[in-house]
């Protein structure tokens, strides 16, 4: 009888043991524990006897001590020792580097082992486990069946029947630390981060040394900003688990993304160091490396990470590997690795379908970008149906397998919709196919004909009918061509969709956007205020109380809010409810983070900056617009090219409205100036002023996304540099509210301009009438 890898691991962690290592590992970890506990009554005379053998040893080598170099070099040398140390070393190289241990774990290692030790581990495990009360049920079974029904029902978008299976599934084994990660992700999903973070706290005081719970709490701190607090757990993760690669890889790419490159490579081969065989970690050095334009040493890494990890993995290296060969001038080797990317694992590898389209695209040659989409589309489609098919007929043995070639002609398109209504899962969690959906949308769009474009959406949001992103992107193109009711009911499916499990303010402000271009204000200010009621609640009323900085807890909602009261404070404006359109400001500037992310301080300099044009242009408070450019000046630049020279032309018109030439010249040359540092113009010093300002931003973050052939891919599309530092264009795989909010500006600026037009043609009226 042998214990199953799962069943030894759920043994080491009711005894307190780490969890980390293959079958062997654990079972000699569980040896050790169950012997140590045996030999705990002769604990005492064998330390006796081991103090008097150092004794004894201690004199030994006093006595054997060489009184000279020369009768060093005649005693004779110990080449075992040697060669055990050269096998060390070359062992560390291959497999790492053991953890520092302890005084326990020296004289685990100083055991002798007799011939029946198996048979002994089997029969004293077996007892130990028989004692053991790690749970009611007599198998793990029904233990088992409730957490994949927590599962299905995640899948089948019940979230809260999965959230109350897994509570009860705690009930059951409050020592199985996988529980409580779900759980604390699927509170996360559901916008409750105290709810997420309590489950991960509930979980570390049973499981103090549980790295995957530490690394858990490190991604949801990260995840809503705070970067301390994640950091630290990721170090506890490793404090408690050296040898735990995940938390290494999490904080190199942190550091990674906010443009730390030196920290990041230190981490990185710290943790290589001690997990040589991960390939996660390789790929993120090889990752590191092509930032830094070391091509050479990142298709090493890649090539290693492809060595160490298992077949699934393979296909990202792969399409890391075509990045590698792009940079160095060789499209058709990176479509050959792109090619070996999507016919490793079976086509299911959407990161390589959409690389290859965008090379295509990048390339001028349209027609395959589109064949590329179409074929991983329909691939991806049929996949899922005989995957369901293979779930529902667990006994047949028979597997299909794909054809290389891509399709030409998919005419069955109409009846695998019909199946994935039926049959495919309406929600599927971190399915990559969605950008793949996203892009082959986008490319209709724009090089494709109207029939195909809509088909194509409609395909998407068959696949996909929970996820608004689809809806918006759909919304958008209609409104661009201004199918008014088209682009209406479509932003109302998306505002419903993420009400129903994403809860953003997306859909809501770009509605109310569209609305009030069409001059429908009252409209706007119904959908902003529906907005508002909705997202409000599920802000956590300990965001305002906690005292260590919590108040950032969840930057990201609090900026989308904040976007959305600005929205709203300009419609107020244009229905020229000025006192409300002020509280509404005000509310948009307590939300804007501080001291946090680029985002959030651009978001607050842009408040400043709407609130200066309102009290100047509505109200002739001049003191109190100059207060707000003041304060706008003092902080971050705002997004765009031209950084602060609306800032300094707002006040040189405060000037020459104020009769203060002096102002106004000094105003106007510091707008030149801030036009030049934007137009790229300006002197070195400058530029590196630029690069530290960059340093750690979101803009740096998109900056180190972005893949070899962006620049090129962005000028076949015709995307000047001003459209994409302003925010017109962004990132085909970045997510809808970072490509929304870099619209946002644009947008709210278009409208208050309008309204400026508006007031300098009353004023103009007005002194005609009076001459």
């Amino acid at each position: 009888m042998t214990l199953k890898l799962k069943e030894l691991k759920e043994a080491c962690s009711e005894r307190g043991l780490m969890k980390s290592g293959n079958k062997n590992v654990l079972q000699e970890r569980l040896w050790g524990w169950t012997s140590e506990h045996q030999l705990q009554q002769n604990t005492n005379l064998e330390s006796d006897g081991k103090l008097f053998v150092e004794v004894v040893e201690e004199e030994e080598e006093e006595t054997n001590t060489p009184n000279s170099l020369a009768e060093w070099t005649r005693s004779a040398v110990d080449s075992e020792k040697l060669t055990q140390k050269r096998q060390e070393i070359h062992r560390q190289k291959r497999v790492g580097k053991k953890p520092p241990s302890t005084d326990d774990d020296t004289d685990k290692d100083n055991k002798n082992t007799s011939n029946n030790k198996n048979n002994k581990y089997l029969l004293k495990l077996t007892n130990a486990m028989k004692t053991s009360p790690s749970s009611p049920y007599a198998s793990n079974k029904e233990v088992k069946e409730l957490y994949d029904a927590s599962k299905k029902a995640d899948q089948l978008g019940e979230p809260l029947l999965a959230i109350q299976l897994l509570d009860s599934l705690l009930q059951v084994t409050p020592n199985d630390a996988r529980i409580y990660r779900r759980l604390s992700r699927m509170h996360r999903e559901q916008d409750n981060l105290d709810l997420a973070r309590s489950t991960l706290h509930d979980g570390l005081r049973k499981l103090p040394k549980n790295p995957w719970l530490w690394h858990g709490l490190g991604q949801l701190e990260l995840s809503i900003g705070r970067t301390e607090a994640g950091i630290k757990c990721y170090q506890r993760a490793i404090t408690e688990d050296i040898t735990f690669a995940h938390s290494y890889h999490a904080w190199g790419i942190h550091e990674f993304s906010n443009g730390q490159i030196a920290k990041a490579m230190k981490i990185l081969k710290k943790g290589i160091e001690y997990c040589p065989t991960n390939h996660r970690l390789h790929h993120a050095l090889g990752d590191l490396y092509r930032g830094a334009k070391l091509l050479t040493d990142a298709e090493r890494s890649y090539r290693r990470s492809i060595e160490e990890g298992p077949s699934v993995s393979h296909s990202f290296a792969y399409s890391a590997l075509a990045g590698v060969a792009y940079e160095q001038g060789d499209i058709n080797e990176a479509r050959r690795w792109l090619y070996r990317s999507i016919e490793t694992n079976d086509g299911r590898h959407a990161q390589g379908w959409l690389a290859l389209a965008q090379i295509e695209e990048a390339e001028g040659d349209v027609e395959k970008a589109l064949t590329v989409c179409e074929a991983s589309i329909i691939r991806y489609e049929k996949g899922l149906l005989e995957a369901r098919q293979r779930y529902k007929q667990k006994g047949s043995s028979s597997r299909s397998r794909y054809n290389n070639n891509f399709p030409k002609d998919p005419t069955t398109s109409n009846g695998i919709e019909e199946g994935l209504l039926k049959s495919i899962p309406k929600y599927r969690s971190g399915d990559k196919f969605l950008g793949v959906y996203r892009h082959w949308a986008r490319l209709e769009g724009r090089y494709g004909t109207y029939d195909n474009t809509n088909r194509v959406y409609e395909r998407a949001s068959s696949a996909f009918p929970f996820d608004y992103k689809i809806s918006l992107d759909w919304a958008r193109y209609h409104s661009k061509l201004r199918n008014v009711e088209r682009a209406q009911s479509l932003y109302t499916e998306a505002c419903n969709r993420a009400s129903r499990r994403h809860h953003v303010a997306d859909p809501y402000r770009e509605y109310a956007a569209f609305e009030m271009d069409l001059g429908q204000y009252e409209q706007a200010r119904n959908i902003l205020f529906l907005g508002a009621q909705k997202l409000t609640p599920r802000r956590s009323s300990s965001d305002d109380d906690d005292d260590d900085g919590a108040g950032n807890n969840n930057n990201q909602k609090n900026c989308e809010l904040a976007q959305l009261y600005v929205t709203w404070a300009v419609c107020e404006w244009h229905l020229q409810n000025i006192p409300r359109a002020e509280s509404l400001f005000d509310h948009a500037l307590q939300l804007a983070d501080v001291g946090g992310d680029d985002e959030g301080s651009e978001l607050r300099s842009f408040i400043l900056y709407s609130m200066a044009r309102l009290e100047y242009y509505e109200r002739q408070e001049i003191h109190l617009a100059q207060h707000c450019i003041g304060l706008c000046l003092k902080g971050e630049p705002l997004p765009g090219n031209d950084n602060n020279a609306p800032v300094w032309e707002l006040w040189a018109e405060i000037a020459d409205y104020t009769d203060n030439p002096n102002l106004e010249e000094e105003c106007l040359k510091e707008a030149t100036k801030c036009r030049n540092i934007g137009g790229g113009s300006s002197s070195s010093s400058s530029a590196l002023e630029t690069i530290d300002m960059l340093k750690g931003s979101q803009k740096m973050k998109n900056i180190m996304r972005q893949e070899p052939w962006h620049d090129k891919l962005q000028t076949v599309r015709g995307i000047t540099q001003q459209e994409e530092r302003g925010g017109g264009q962004q990132n085909e795989s970045s997510d809808v509210s970072s490509s929304s909010s870099s619209e946002f500006y644009s947008k709210i600026d278009k409208i208050i301009r309008r309204k400026q037009t508006l007031i300098s043609y009353e004023e103009k009226r007005k002194r005609t009438l009076l001459h």
